[in-house]
């Protein structure tokens, strides 16, 4: 499996724009098809694997490359934003620049 490599570029961009640098993912199922979920440190990756998987979902952490590559096709994205309310805890995730991406 290929590991995560920071970047000084940025790869997403959120719903309002802003860079979003270091994202670590994991592909899931939550009954609407597969969606990529983007966490900020891979310990956060780590304990969602654990939680999506106690409820009964089929997921499994990715590359950023593949990770990239999906979005390009169309998956859909999300980014946590743990700081965040409740209520805003997921938000969308965006490619921000078409470039070679970090593997």
């Amino acid at each position: 499996m290929q590991q995560h490599q920071p970047s000084n570029f940025a790869t997403y961009s959120d719903a309002s724009g802003a860079a979003v640098f270091d994202t670590f993912f994991i592909l899931a199922d939550w009954g609407n098809g597969d969606e990529l979920f983007a966490f900020r440190s891979p310990s956060d990756r780590e304990k969602a694997l654990d939680a999506f998987k106690a409820k009964g979902h089929s997921c499994q952490a990715v590359s950023h490359q593949d990770a990239f590559h999906r979005c390009q096709i169309g998956t859909r994205a999300w980014i946590h934003n743990g700081d965040m309310p409740k209520d805003c805890i997921w938000a969308p995730l965006f490619l921000h620049h078409r470039t070679a991406c970090v593997a």
